[in-house]
């Protein structure tokens, strides 16, 4: 493992910007690289069990969907849209357990 990470897998969500902002996972130390979108994603956050990123995709300046997909990359090209822009200039996101 890493230092001062006991071990643990960790695992992180991130765009990358010279492929046009496709959100990509991996394990914090390199491994396991794998996309999970095909266009571009803002302001990702994990599902509460790890399974699912939620992400917005900015379709214009001032039009952000909130969409869902696997984490282990099976919808990349076929994401859920949770939430249409609609009127809402939405600018982030979090993912709660609600007991």
């Amino acid at each position: 493992g890493l230092p001062g990470l006991g071990g643990a897998k960790i695992r992180l969500v991130f765009a990358d910007h010279l492929l046009s902002g496709a959100l990509f996972v991996m394990n914090l130390d390199g491994s396991n690289l794998v996309q999970v979108s095909s266009h571009a994603g803002t302001n990702a956050v994990w599902s509460p069990d790890g399974t699912r990123i939620a992400y917005l995709w900015d379709e214009t300046s001032v039009c952000h969907h909130i969409e869902t997909v696997s984490a282990d990359g099976s919808q990349s090209s076929s994401p859920v849209r949770v939430r249409d822009c609609g009127g809402a200039f939405i600018t982030a996101l979090a993912w709660l357990t609600v007991p």
